[in-house]
């Protein structure tokens, strides 16, 4: 990816993480004051739930019956608990 399109690809997510964690109104703050606020958090988290997790595959493959993602026991609000306890 370029730069350039790496650097909106950061403001974009400082925009959506500010959007659900800042205290004030995200939406009258600049790009440039929500990425800062987004880097000062000094944390990051990528979930990656897919297909793939159902099939033991890093990228699933085209074609797979849908039915194969059936998650019956899944938990979000685990994985935001761990976000929250790892600060």
């Amino acid at each position: 990816m370029k730069s350039s399109g790496m650097k909106h690809l950061v403001r974009a997510g400082a925009m959506a993480m500010a959007l659900c964690i800042c205290t004030g109104n995200a939406q009258t703050l600049s790009l440039d004051s929500l990425q800062k606020r987004y880097v000062a958090m000094k944390y990051g988290m990528f979930l990656h739930f897919n297909m793939g997790t159902f099939t033991v595959e890093e990228w699933a493959t085209p074609g797979q019956n849908p039915n194969t993602f059936n998650p019956t026991s899944l938990n979000c609000g685990q994985w935001a608990d761990a976000a929250v306890a790892g600060g």
